[in-house]
């Protein structure tokens, strides 16, 4: 199975590539509301976004489960989702995020229900750690539509107002997944 796209039924998840500078600049990378639960920070202009693009590039290449996404008619960027593999089995979201112009559209849904799919199905996980900050309502709306368990909450920095904030931590069994199908 090639990993580098993953074919949803409203979203894809693909490598990223330099042609995306435009979309995802404009729909992420300068979107402050975005990054009001994140820890990374806004890029400021074109120039500073095409370094993070190519970071990112390099990442992607490194880590083999983080995806841009688009819309599965376009191909222009509207966000991002992985996974990483934390130890032999365990995974976790990596971050995940939808542009503004496409959210309460169930994209965000979608993408944790591929990720999911991809650590349970595909990968053979047998655990999947989910965090987002306390306040994230969205975040944990999409957490609540499956059968995820409160495991703690961490006091962490944000980086872009360097405030702490309460990242709640939460788990799901292989098992309980496959069940709420």
């Amino acid at each position: 199975m090639n990993l580098n796209s993953i074919k949803g039924n409203n979203i894809n998840l693909r490598k990223a590539k330099l042609s995306d500078l435009e979309s995802i600049f404009n729909n992420v990378w300068k979107d402050k509301g975005l990054l009001k639960y994140t820890v990374w920070r806004t890029s400021g202009n074109l120039e500073e976004a095409r370094d993070r693009l190519l970071r990112n590039i390099e990442y992607q290449q490194e880590n083999p489960y983080i995806y841009f996404v688009t819309p599965s008619n376009s191909d222009e960027v509207i966000g991002f989702g992985g996974i990483v593999e934390l130890k032999e089995g365990v995974f976790s979201e990596a971050g995940l995020c939808i542009a503004k112009d496409y959210q309460n559209k169930g994209n965000g849904l979608e993408l944790l229900k591929i990720l999911l799919n991809l650590a349970f199905i595909v990968l053979n996980g047998k655990e999947f750690i989910y965090s987002f900050y306390k306040e994230n309502i969205a975040s944990k709306a999409l957490c609540m539509h499956f059968p995820f368990v409160y495991k703690e909450t961490k006091e962490v920095p944000n980086i872009e107002d360097r405030n702490l904030g309460h990242l709640e931590v939460y788990t799901l069994s292989k098992e309980d997944y496959l069940n709420s199908l």
